[in-house]
């Protein structure tokens, strides 16, 4: 099988193409990746709000040891969600954990990311069988 031959005109065309095709490739590659980064951000920003509304949730704790249990998973994580913040509150049934913050981004042009995450759980609390 012989290769045809190539007119004067098509030289140059694999540059050209390459040119052409290669930045949009890598602008493939880096949102995929980017995509990955805000998703990790986004489970770490849950798995602080668990563990935030675990902690916060007991009958005797305060909204402060949920703000502290948030906080030891957000320092493990902190090159993933930067600028976080946990707001934590409780009412007389539930605890309601709230973590914001930002992605990390790869390229510095591309926007922020802002994540938010909240959990909603029920306190614990001692009933009396006459309660149910």
């Amino acid at each position: 099988m012989t290769k045809p031959a190539r007119s004067r005109s098509d030289r140059g065309s694999a540059s050209l193409e390459v040119a052409i095709l290669m930045p949009m490739v890598l602008l493939i590659v880096f949102g995929v990746v980017q995509g990955a980064v805000w998703y990790h951000a986004r489970t770490v920003a849950t798995a602080a709000a668990n563990e935030a509304a675990a902690a916060a949730r007991a009958e005797n704790a305060s909204t402060g040891q949920g703000s502290a249990a948030a906080q030891t998973v957000l320092s493990r994580n902190s090159d993933v969600l930067r600028d976080s913040n946990v707001s934590v509150s409780r009412d007389a049934e539930t605890v309601t954990v709230t973590v914001t913050g930002k992605a990390a981004v790869i390229l510095t042009n591309w926007r922020i990311f802002n994540i938010s995450q909240t959990v909603t759980s029920p306190r614990e609390r001692i009933t009396s069988p006459e309660d149910n």
